[in-house]
């Protein structure tokens, strides 16, 4: 029983490697993934999530309208013109913000550790 879960594993880890390099493949052919994975912290895997779940930023109209779509920016309430600014919502794209965390971590702990 031992080998077979053994086997298996091996199996899952070869599948695992080549979808990685789909995944190295892919982000070379788009010149958007190429300048994400230009950043430090940012890997092949967390630009072509975000590509993934993003799309193309054109059908945004403001910075901070991908960032609210992601969640990650504080709701707003407007009242006698007087802006107020809650807490950070959870409601958006889960995926992007999960990406986007994730290296914010990165960056911030090698930030850290410098």
């Amino acid at each position: 029983m031992v080998c077979e879960l053994r086997a298996e594993w091996q199996e899952l880890d070869a599948r695992i490697e080549a979808l990685n390099g789909e995944f190295i493949e892919l982000a070379r052919s788009i010149a958007a993934a190429q300048r994400l994975t230009s950043i430090p912290g940012v890997g092949v895997l967390n630009a072509t999530a975000l590509i993934a779940a993003v799309g193309g930023a054109s059908g945004f109209a403001k910075a901070r309208t991908p960032v609210a779509w992601l969640g990650l920016v504080p709701r707003q309430h407007n009242t006698g013109g007087k802006p107020r600014l809650l807490s950070i919502s959870k409601r958006g794209n889960r995926d992007g913000s999960v990406c986007l965390n994730t290296w914010l971590g990165c960056v911030a702990a090698s930030l850290h550790s410098r």
